[in-house]
C-alpha cells in the first residue's frame, strides 16, 4: 500500500517535533545536572523546568513548521505521544501526583503554544503588506 505524500509529511512532522522535544529535554537535564555534580538544588530544578518549557515550545514549533496543514493538530499529536511516558516516569520516580500532573500538562500546553506561535507567524506573514 502506497502512502500519499501528505501522510508522510504529517508523520514526519509529528516525529520531528517529538524528537526535538525529547532530545532537548534529556540533553539539557543531563548537562545541567552533570555540571552540578548530580546535585539538584531548588535553583537547578527551576533552571531545568525553564529549559524544559523552552524545549517543549520548540518541539511544537518544529512540528508546526514541517506540517503542511493543521499545525495545532500535529502539535496535539506530539503532546499526546509525550504525555504518557512523562507521566509514567514521574510516577515511577515517586514524585507527588500533583507534580506529575502539572509537569505533564504543562509540557503539553507548551508544545501547543509553540505550534500556535508558528501558525500565527505563518498567518501574519501572509497578511502583511508593506
Amino acid at each position: 500500500m502506497k502512502l500519499p505524500i501528505p501522510s508522510l509529511r504529517s508523520a514526519f512532522a509529528v516525529f520531528a517535533g517529538l524528537l526535538v522535544t525529547v532530545l532537548l529535554v534529556l540533553t539539557t537535564e543531563l548537562r545541567v545536572l552533570s555540571n552540578n555534580n548530580g546535585v539538584a538544588t531548588l535553583q537547578i530544578m527551576r533552571l531545568i523546568w525553564v529549559l524544559d518549557v523552552l524545549a517543549a515550545v520548540l518541539g511544537g514549533y518544529v512540528a508546526a513548521q514541517i506540517a503542511a496543514h493543521s499545525p495545532v493538530k500535529h502539535a496535539m499529536a506530539v503532546a499526546g505521544l509525550l504525555l504518557p511516558p512523562v507521566a509514567v516516569l514521574g510516577l515511577l520516580s515517586a514524585e507527588p501526583l500533583f507534580h506529575v500532573l502539572v509537569t505533564s500538562l504543562g509540557l503539553g500546553v507548551c508544545i501547543l503554544l509553540g505550534a500556535i506561535v508558528r501558525d500565527w507567524l505563518r498567518w501574519r506573514s501572509r497578511t502583511y503588506t508593506a
